[in-house]
């Protein structure tokens, strides 16, 4: 092997250390953060005061180590050119009304100025993905709010700069007076796991991939980012993206969906999870909302729970997909060819550690109503079982 080919692996070798080494960091210190709070309330048991403030920061690490995990995740979604654009009508009243939350977001009980300028900005209906555009101003308004001390300014602003028959370009402005960026590591900043240290953010956890992220995202919808920073001085991010002119009137169906959790009481769920733990921790969300639960643990159990039940006795059923026996994609399958009415409309909702889309598609395929990941937020889906109800439930007689 020639000397060059060897240094070329070497530093190879050495690149994927240093990207194992931040992943660990970023992972293991918000671990440590819930063993230590979780040692700490079982001291205080009998003081709730002090274990109320403990749980409140075990949460708080949990929701940053999900998404630090996101993160890696849609990382490696990019790199694999596994994401799909889904473009939605967007107007200046979305627009607006996603800046002004994701502000409200990360500057909460912060001592920041904010200002939102959005009245240059075309009222013209287009089509734009949401969901990247979400992505994108939550990276670049998180960092503007990570990046400025107590008593700043960040102003987010945004104007049309062009409307055609066909396409609209619109430019979003995120600048603050926060404290910079070294001209050193503005070089680096957009390559994945690069992080600036500095006072201001020495308590901030973070993989050192959005600007990575931000960059390949608005790559993806043919737009272009310009950074311009100095230390002391804050930074402006600028982002132009394309938009499709809408042509005609656009009718969009929908169903008015009723999320009254009231509608939770006394309802009867089958809960189909492998995990012990899982199962018990689920069961008691529920059953703490009013409703009746029976666990069982692989997908054949729960075909022959049902098949044994009279019709309509349950009135949702929430599936692992990957468990012992049976899975829950064939599970779901058999559920719905029982032949029975109520076995056909019943909610089947899939509640799984699997993340990537093609498990996605693959649970609705198989007759599954809705897709949530694990960890979910239990009003998600207390909210996503009364609106199915509301719709599609069949009252018992």
């Amino acid at each position: 092997m020639g000397v060059s080919k060897k240094q070329d692996l070497q530093d190879f070798s050495r690149q994927q250390m240093d990207i194992l080494a931040n992943i660990s960091h970023s992972v293991r210190t918000p671990i440590h953060t819930i063993m230590g709070m979780t040692d700490l309330a079982l001291q205080d048991v009998n003081d709730p005061i002090a274990v109320d403030n403990y749980l409140c920061k075990i949460k708080k690490a949990g929701s940053v180590l999900i998404n630090q995990i996101n993160e890696l995740l849609e990382l490696t979604r990019l790199e694999n050119n596994e994401t799909e654009s889904r473009p939605e009508l967007c107007t200046f009243e979305t627009i607006k009304e996603l800046i002004e939350l994701q502000l409200q977001l990360y500057t909460e009980n912060r001592q920041i100025e904010v200002e939102v300028n959005v009245e240059d900005m075309t009222r013209t209906t287009f089509m734009e993905d949401t969901v990247r555009m979400e992505q994108i101003l939550m990276n670049l308004i998180s960092n503007a709010a990570k990046f400025t001390p107590d008593g700043g300014k960040i102003s987010v602003s945004v104007e049309t700069l062009s409307v055609s028959a066909q396409e609209i370009v619109n430019r979003y402005t995120i600048a603050d007076n926060g404290i910079g960026m070294s001209d050193s590591f503005q070089k680096v900043m957009f390559c994945p796991f690069m992080k600036e240290e500095n006072t201001v953010n020495a308590n901030e956890e973070g993989a050192g991939l959005g600007l990575y992220m931000v960059k390949r995202l608005i790559e993806l919808m043919n737009g272009s980012i310009e950074v311009v920073s100095q230390i002391g001085m804050g930074t402006t991010v600028t982002v132009e993206l394309r938009g499709q002119i809408c042509n005609g009137q656009r009718e969009d169906i929908s169903i008015p969906v009723e999320s009254d959790i009231r509608l939770l009481q006394n309802k009867r769920i089958l809960l189909c999870e492998d995990n012990a733990l899982n199962a018990e921790m689920t069961r008691d969300l529920l059953e703490n909302a009013g409703m009746k639960v029976d666990c069982v643990s692989n997908g054949q159990e729960a075909v022959n729970r049902i098949q044994s039940t009279e019709s309509y006795y349950y009135d949702a059923v929430l599936m692992d997909i990957r468990m012992p026996v049976m899975n829950g994609l064939e599970a779901t399958d058999m559920i719905r060819r029982m032949g029975r009415e109520d076995t056909y409309i019943i909610p089947i909702v899939a509640l799984t550690a699997s993340v990537y889309r093609t498990d996605q598609r693959k649970a609705l395929a198989a007759g599954m109503d809705a897709f949530l990941m694990k960890p979910f937020e239990v009003t998600t889906l207390l909210e996503k079982l009364a609106g199915f109800w509301s719709v599609y439930h069949k009252e018992r007689i």
